[in-house]
């Protein structure tokens, strides 16, 4: 699958690398970034120059997992950076993403065993999540900053962890709509795949003019193009693999609904139908016996009036038996 955009998505990860993990292309980019992701927050000053490191955090893996970050830098204030670009839906999210902050502390402590050279000593990790989905544990907003604090007087504890997360999601605005540089940002991380062109008015930044060019497809080397295209084709099996087992779970639930529905109504239409029959069986039942008791009185009362030696005649218009049935009634 060749791509036919112009530039490259931001949101997979090969993108995201090319755009903000190129050494020698992205360092100003990631800079501009950060600072304004942390503009204005407590305890931070702004960045001046940011190195990459090895992407591998873990030298040791755990249980034969290596913890492999899109991005890891360190600034020129002896500051570590993590970031990570999160486009698929984890349930187990919010305790993996504090998982991979930890180990960022853990694994610059220098555990020699001579005690003398063991200190617990380590640069200031911050660690940024980009979701391309809603984490049900965060509020619903667009970024998210937190760190070890008092939980009443706001005192800072330890400035040595920090996390933000960006629930994109929560952001679905046009670039003239845009309130501030961050949600520029996030315009462009989310949208600059569909762009022809980026907005003219983004351009008269350095930053953004840097990030067009760094983010155009035609930028890629050979080798970054492969990649890029594979992430591609799996983005477009998985989806459609998905797409697919919704179908089909769709189609089985229908399925199954109807049958249910089918069994349900059957059983509640031979429940009704039994009620009703039983309804309409004693309302038959109390007719015919009204119709019979009247019959019975009026055949008494007919009884009763030939003893007295009343006419025929005189006794069928009273009771409303015919002649036949009054002649009967003397037999």
């Amino acid at each position: 699958m060749k791509t036919k955009n112009r530039y490259v998505d931001a949101l997979i990860d090969s993108g995201f690398k090319a755009i903000f993990g190129k050494p020698g292309y992205s360092e100003e980019i990631l800079k501009g970034f950060l600072n304004t992701l942390y503009a204005g927050e407590p305890y931070f000053d702004p960045i001046k120059k940011v190195v990459f490191n090895n992407p591998i955090q873990d030298p040791v893996p755990v249980k034969g997992k290596t913890i492999v970050h899109d991005v890891i830098c360190e600034t020129d204030s002896g500051h570590r950076f993590i970031l990570e670009m999160q486009r698929a839906r984890k349930d187990d999210f919010l305790p993996r993403s504090t998982y991979y902050t930890c180990r960022g502390v853990t694994e610059q402590v220098n555990l020699s065993t001579d005690r003398r050279h063991f200190k617990y000593t380590f640069l200031p990790v911050t660690a940024v999540y980009i979701c391309d989905f809603l984490m049900e544990s965060l509020e619903r907003k667009l970024k998210s900053h937190f760190m070890f604090r008092d939980t009443e007087t706001g005192y800072v504890l330890n400035n040595g962890i920090r996390i933000a997360y960006v629930q994109l999601p929560m952001f679905d605005k046009s670039w003239e709509k845009c309130d501030n540089k961050f949600e520029q940002w996030i315009y462009l991380m989310k949208n600059m795949h569909r762009l022809e062109e980026f907005p003219a008015t983004s351009l008269k930044d350095e930053v953004f003019a840097r990030l067009e060019k760094v983010a155009n497809y035609a930028s890629l080397t050979r080798e970054e193009q492969a990649v890029y295209e594979a992430d591609l084709r799996w983005i477009s099996e998985y989806d459609e693999e998905m797409a697919t087992g919704r179908r089909e779970a769709m189609a089985q639930g229908l399925a199954e609904g109807r049958a249910e529905g089918l069994a349900e109504g059957r059983a509640k239409g031979l429940a009704e139908g039994r009620a009703e029959g039983r309804a309409e069986g004693r309302a038959k039942g109390l007719a015919e016996g009204r119709v019979e008791g009247r019959a019975e009185e009026a055949a008494m009362i007919a009884r009763n009036l030939l003893r007295k030696g009343m006419d025929e005649e005189f006794v069928a218009e009273t009771t409303g038996l015919s002649l036949q049935e009054i002649k009967a009634l003397q037999k």
